[in-house]
């Protein structure tokens, strides 16, 4: 409590003494002796207790001490009702109430003036009052109302009270609260192109928001009304009065208005004594629903008010005597109504607000910043501006995207002169086809036989070099790309490479071929020749109607081949050729997701040898659909020596009409090799003969493992699966499982084994439907094989020398 509070509880308190002490001369000296207000018959000053007047006739002063309690909540007060006029006949009545009320961390005070009358027939009492009512809040806040309110007592023991509360509805500041938050938006424009780079503008907007809330609070307006009576029967043995009505407030903040019921009971085991409970529809008006409550009125003599016997004395007749509901009768009892307090809210009800925001404060601050996405780009364009920067082609252009050059073999020079060799030439899709040969190479002496259409620089060998069409898109930032929203580059003639470290073809569409022999590593019209190419790609691309094989690739120093995702139709010889070896160091091959469709020759042919101590080779065709290949649908070559180590796998391709075998292999495996050979997952249709066609070279010394496993093999002409091995090869182990063998033309299984030693063979879950024999072991020399092989849920164990039919 400040010093601004405790001077004004002072003044209050020193003001209730001095009016107590002149009341009491008034009535020694003018007027009647008045009845001593009892415990008041007051609401305000223990929320809905009401006493009776059971005291005698007296001078003294009512000091009436009371405290109430809820879950929460817990109130004490002090309040005295001392009366400024009485009539002499007793009709007519001026008091003032007085009231020091705490609850919880709240302050209140209440001064007011009360009229009654008593009416000629003495059956009613009429009353109106005006009271002044202040609260000092928990958080310092000062609040003021003004009271209005009637009083109706009867002499049948029902009275009527009614209040209408007039608070002051300035809110006033509790508390202060800073929101301080911070957004932040990326946003990226298209990519575009300028120079030899791709770029993008990342723009970045930062938002700083300050937020200022406070917490506040107000009196609430409004009134109740209540009916108080007697309670017949109980309060013959102790006097009992209830008490019930309503309420309403006003919600100052956006929030309901609270409207509900009350209702109490008191009771008053003796005559200055009451304890009782009370009860109201909302919590928020007092802090609980329910509070028991308990009060004692102290008579006190004005003239020995500072006199602690006094207080004594007064404490004792408070609890001198057990009163009933009607002690006095009459004129008697309606003069002590006369004095009873007023029944009302003397604290104010004070309404919180939840965080209001009052000022928003907003900083925003944008920045801009380029990024590169993809540099060291040559752009070439036969066509008119794009509108993503690239702008119309010519022969005199520099491969800027403002002014590009309009063939691929000039875009391909300027990386040889302008980049060193290691750069990506972009080629804008336009409705005008590219009729050119690309050639890149470093030696100068591989094109004797055929010509070129336009003038070149020789490449170096270690040219890193990529060519890419505007089919294909470059990754930007915010999900967005560059490019990709054009159909593949249009290209008559093709691409050959010789002799560099890294060249990669995408998103072209080749027809024709190239018109000239490069140095006799393919037919004339190959769609993309590589000759000692290191690491070669060719993704995305169409080849089709050319004059050799589809994709052409032989090396020697090969480390990395990609063939993926092409479709490669109508090629004079095969699709795809692949001739390639390694002497030392790792080699990868993947030959994954292509479309490799009426090839004259195989669909794929690939010739691998590793013949260096510690080489290693992994070989993928995976997920392929070869379709109608005049030759083999796949016809994989190699030979492993000197401790190499290979691993090959076919694996979920779709292989149909082939014009030989669906999938053939001959394999060599020299003394101390590894190889792993997994044919797994694949149909194979309708082959010119077998299925799969296995022809192994396999040393002694050497370790081998064969999986054929999940295959559908169906309508061979030949056998499903051919396995001939031969010579000896004690480390060698094959699986042959969970395969289905459908309508071939000759037997499902036929494996012939000469090996001078035992190669066991297992395999459960294949299936065997057609004329031809299950399982077919050929030649004396079966015996090398052992184990056993379940087909059509039978078991069929060897060596078992001739036709074994299931």
């Amino acid at each position: 409590m400040n010093s601004k509070q405790l001077l004004r509880k002072l003044n209050i308190g020193a003001l209730l003494v001095m009016l107590s002490i002149a009341s009491v001369t008034y009535a020694q000296n003018t007027g009647p002796a008045f009845l001593a207000a009892p415990v008041l018959d007051d609401s305000s000053s223990v929320g809905g207790i009401w006493f009776e007047d059971f005291f005698p006739y007296t001078t003294a002063v009512p000091i009436t001490l009371s405290t109430r309690a809820g879950n929460e909540t817990t109130e004490m007060q002090a309040e005295t009702t001392v009366p400024l006029f009485f009539s002499p006949s007793g009709d007519r009545l001026l008091s003032t109430t007085l009231v020091l009320n705490r609850s919880g961390a709240n302050d209140s005070s209440s001064v007011g003036a009360n009229y009654r009358w008593l009416t000629a027939d003495e059956s009613m009492i009429v009353g109106f009052r005006i009271h002044g009512d202040f609260t000092d809040t928990a958080s310092g806040n000062q609040f003021g109302q003004l009271g209005l309110g009637f009083d109706l007592f009867t002499n049948k023991g029902i009275d009527f009270h009614g209040n209408l509360y007039l608070a002051e509805n300035d809110s006033k500041i509790t508390d202060r609260l800073t929101n301080r938050t911070r957004s932040q938006d990326i946003d990226f424009s298209d990519p575009f192109a300028t120079g030899n780079e791709i770029q993008q503008i990342k723009t970045t907007n930062i938002v700083d928001v300050l937020d200022e809330y406070e917490f506040r609070e107000v009196g609430r307006r409004g009134g109740d009304l209540r009916a108080v009576v007697d309670v017949p029967i109980v309060s013959d043995f102790i006097a009992t009065r209830m008490s019930f009505g309503g309420y309403h407030y006003e919600g100052n903040f956006g929030g309901a208005d609270l409207t509900g019921l009350l209702a109490g009971i008191q009771f008053f085991p003796f005559r200055g004594v009451v304890v009782g409970a009370d009860y109201y529809g909302h919590e928020e008006l007092h802090g609980d629903n329910w509070f028991f409550s308990g009060g004692v009125t102290i008579p006190v003599e004005g003239e020995n008010f500072l006199d602690p016997r006094e207080w004594g004395r007064g404490l004792a007749k408070a609890f001198s005597q057990r009163p009933k509901s009607r002690q006095a009768t009459g004129r008697e009892y309606m003069q002590a109504k006369m004095l009873t307090g007023p029944v009302r809210e003397s604290r104010m009800t004070i309404e919180q607000s939840g965080p209001l925001l009052v000022n928003s404060f907003n900083r925003s601050q944008s920045t801009t910043e380029t990024k590169v996405i993809a540099s060291d780009i040559v752009f070439v364009n036969n066509g008119a501006a794009v509108g993503n920067g690239i702008l119309a082609g010519s022969a005199a252009g520099t491969g800027t995207a403002e002014r590009p050059v309009d063939t691929i073999q000039a875009g391909a020079n300027i990386v040889q002169t302008g980049f060193g060799g290691i750069a990506t030439v972009y080629t804008q899709a336009t409705g005008t086809a590219y009729a050119e040969d690309v050639v890149v190479d470093s030696t100068g002496t591989n094109l004797a036989s055929g010509t070129i259409s336009t003038p070149r620089v020789l490449a170096g060998p270690a040219t890193q070099i990529v060519f890419t069409s505007s089919f294909v898109a470059v990754a930007a930032c915010g999900g967005k790309s560059f490019g990709g929203d054009t159909p593949r580059v249009n290209m008559d003639g093709g691409f050959a490479f010789d002799t560099v470290q890294s060249a990669t073809v995408q998103g072209y569409s080749i027809t024709t071929g190239l018109g000239f022999d490069p140095a006799g590593i393919a037919n004339l019209g190959t769609g993309i020749s590589a000759n000692d190419v290191s690491e070669f790609t060719a993704d995305r691309n169409m080849i089709s109607s050319t004059g050799g094989q589809g994709i052409a690739i032989e090396s020697d120093v090969a480390t990395l081949v990609n063939v993926t995702d092409n479709v490669v139709s109508l090629s004079s010889d095969e699709a795809l050729e692949m001739i390639v070896g390694a002497t030392s160091g790792n080699l990868n091959v993947t030959v994954t997701g292509n479309e490799f469709l009426d090839a004259s020759g195989d669909g794929v042919f690939i010739d691998i040898d590793t013949d260096g101590v510690g080489t290693t080779s992994s070989t993928l065709i995976s997920g392929n659909t070869i379709l109608r290949a005049s030759g083999a649908g796949i016809d994989i070559d190699s030979a492993f020596n000197n401790g190499s180590t290979n691993t090959v796998e076919v694996s979920s391709n779709m292989i149909s009409n082939s014009g030989n075998n669906a999938l053939e292999i001959d394999s060599d495996v020299g003394s101390g090799a590894n190889k792993s050979l997994l044919i797994t997952g694949n149909t194979f249709l309708n082959a010119g003969s077998t299925g799969v066609q296995i022809d192994a070279d396999w040393d002694g010394g050497s370790t081998v493992s064969l999986n054929l496993s999940n295959n559908r093999i169906e309508m061979s002409n030949d056998d499903g699966f051919d396995l001939h091995i031969d010579p000896s090869a004690p480390n060698h182990s094959g699986i042959i499982a969970g395969n289905a063998f459908i309508n071939n033309g000759g037997d499902s299984i036929e494996l012939t084994v000469h090996l001078g030693d035992p190669m066991p063979f297992s395999g459960t879950g294949n299936t065997s439907v057609g004329a031809g024999t299950g399982l077919m072991l050929n030649d004396s020399d079966t015996a090398d094989a052992t184990g056993s092989i379940e087909i059509n849920n039978t078991v069929i164990n060897f060596p078992n020398p001739g036709d074994i039919a299931e």
